[in-house]
């Protein structure tokens, strides 16, 4: 059933990148995906010029706003972000990368561009842009009915 082989190849998948590591990044750094994800997020919006507030964090990792929270507290913990009030809107706080969080997001950016490098060369280059489009319509299917979908189902089973 194609459903189901689609179901297992995305669990190889993730498996394989080893994000549900707490522990280390797919590309080694020891640091947990999340808290990588939030960085390396940060960093690419720092380098186009623009500030993030929790809000923004929460919608752009797709994770609520407890959970949002937590992490920001834990980048603020290690010293990777500090907080800082949004001269637009005193309710809101901007979250910035200090020098250190800075540094540790390049570091991501450049180790995870060089295993994706090496992934990218393992594929067969007749493989190279149909495993691109795979991916990429992947990606799109899952955030159509991927939110929807599980906001309002009910596990019954494990998965």
């Amino acid at each position: 059933m194609a459903p189901r082989r689609l179901h297992l190849a995305v669990r190889e998948l993730v498996r394989a990148l080893g994000v549900l590591s707490e522990e280390q990044t797919p590309c080694g750094v020891p640091v947990p995906a999340r808290e990588a994800h939030a960085l390396l997020l940060l960093h690419e919006r720092e380098g186009a010029g623009e500030v993030l507030v929790q809000s923004d964090l929460q919608q752009f990792l797709g994770v609520d706003k407890s959970n949002v929270a937590r992490l920001v507290q834990r980048l603020v913990e290690r010293g990777w972000v500090r907080q800082e009030p949004d001269p637009t809107d005193g309710r809101r706080r901007r979250v910035v990368l200090t020098a250190r969080g800075r540094r540790l997001a390049g570091e991501l950016k450049a180790r995870g561009e060089a295993l994706f490098q090496s992934v990218w060369q393992a594929l067969a280059p007749a493989d190279r842009e149909a495993a691109m489009r795979g991916v990429e319509r992947l990606g799109e299917a899952l955030r159509t009915v991927g939110r929807d979908h599980v906001e309002r189902k009910e596990p019954t089973r494990a998965s």
